[in-house]
């Protein structure tokens, strides 16, 4: 939840981005080794993660818009990449609202 909240931050709050990039992108970082560590201990967790990825996407959608004072509808309801996009140490939403 806390990898994918950094995420929507990164992509759509464009008024704190320039000042919070790099410790958003740090926190990004971090969640993925965090969470890749777990899988690699035990790959069975992969299919749980699966399951739980859309209640973790909405949760960290709430929490992006409370945070950010941004309207809930600003992130998108359906979550802005696959699990394996989320979980890669290269991949960044890009910037622009698609």
């Amino acid at each position: 939840t806390r990898l994918l909240e950094h995420l929507l931050k990164l992509k759509y709050w464009t008024a704190e981005r320039e000042r919070n990039e790099g410790h958003w992108k740090g926190e990004i970082r971090t969640f993925r080794l965090d969470i890749l560590d777990e899988l690699k201990d035990s790959p069975s967790l992969k299919p749980y993660l699966l399951e739980i990825f859309d209640e973790c996407y909405l949760s960290a959608r709430k929490n992006a818009s409370d945070r950010s004072q941004l309207p809930l509808d600003t992130f998108p309801a359906i979550p802005i990449g696959s699990l394996e996009q989320i979980l890669d140490e290269d991949w960044f939403p890009s910037n622009n609202h698609e």
